[in-house]
């Protein structure tokens, strides 16, 4: 299958371009210049079509975006750049939706969030697709936005769709802020490992290629899907915050774990029930924390710890 990865330049779009191209061939594009790929803005609507009438993909998965962390909080974040996030999360999946009509491009899988469910409670626990969304900032309006385009597009013009909600994917490599990095990166320096609040509350870390394998059974299975439009939830084994960071510590062999009391609007639970992913396309998460962390530390950080 010829397949058009957009935001190829990105952590994700790395993993996915190079994984994928195992088994189909594979066109890696960003706004930025990549080895091997195509340089091209989804902001600009004609660049993007020209690609699109040059390459011919059977499918596009659609990674571009302005991530949802840049060192800080998704809130801070989105006020820094409100528009940007809406101009490139929203404005340029639309321009990837309307590429994929005007050159019947049939298959297309879209990378949205779980920033679009908020700070998620008790009555919202565990994550499904059909959880109610909770927009709390541009970025995660900005994503969800790009959702409704890509359902509107497969309803009205038969393009088949996948859209992934995703926890925090987490891998070596990895230029974008997380908090596994940041308590790794913390633990290496022999530093403090900031815990908000008691610690209790559980998150959920992907690997990259568990993520891709979603994408490419979810290729494999588009066309047996009844409506045109599937979202699915892809999650992991959750684990509490202050576990995650005592086990960096044990695995380092340095650092210390520290709480604050204050941020606890930071401090709620967020994990998933990716049953429907599972029946749908047979897809289970291999690479458990504990492997990730392991591949962090051998690949970014050598023998330096």
């Amino acid at each position: 299958m010829k397949i058009l990865v957009t935001g190829a330049a990105g952590f994700i779009g790395r993993w996915a371009w190079s994984e994928l191209s195992k088994t189909h061939q594979v066109t890696g594009t960003d706004k930025v210049a990549v080895a091997g790929g195509e340089q091209v803005d989804i902001t600009d609507f004609e660049q993007l079509d020209a690609l699109f009438k040059h390459l011919r993909p059977d499918a596009v998965i659609h990674l571009a975006a302005i991530s949802g962390s840049t060192g800080k909080n998704e809130i801070e974040q989105s006020l820094r750049q409100a528009h940007l996030n809406f101009l490139t999360n929203a404005q340029g999946t639309a321009n990837i939706c309307e590429a994929c009509r005007l050159n019947d491009v049939k298959r297309l899988i879209y990378m949205s969030s779980f920033a679009v469910y908020g700070r998620t409670d008790r009555d919202r626990l565990p994550i499904t697709p059909s959880t109610l969304v909770s927009l709390e900032h541009a970025y995660a309006t900005s994503k969800y936005m790009g959702e409704l385009a890509v359902r509107t597009y497969s309803n009205d013009f038969g393009i088949k769709s996948v859209v992934f909600r995703a926890p925090f994917v987490a891998g070596e490599h990895q230029n974008e802020r997380n908090v596994l990095l940041e308590f790794i990166q913390s633990a290496v320096l022999g530093q403090d490992l900031i815990i908000y609040g008691k610690g209790e509350h559980v998150r959920e870390f992907l690997h990259p290629i568990d993520l891709v394998a979603a994408f490419d059974s979810a290729l494999a299975h588009m066309d047996d899907f009844r409506e045109p439009s599937e979202t699915f939830v892809v999650g992991n084994s959750p684990i509490k915050m202050k576990e995650l960071a005592q086990l960096v510590v044990n695995m380092v062999g340095k650092g210390s774990v520290k709480h604050i009391e204050q941020a606890v609007d930071r401090a709620f639970n967020q994990y998933s029930d990716f049953s429907k992913t599972s029946q749908f396309l047979g897809w289970h998460p291999k690479i458990r924390v504990e492997e990730i962390i392991e591949r962090i530390l051998k690949s970014d950080f050598g023998n330096s710890y």
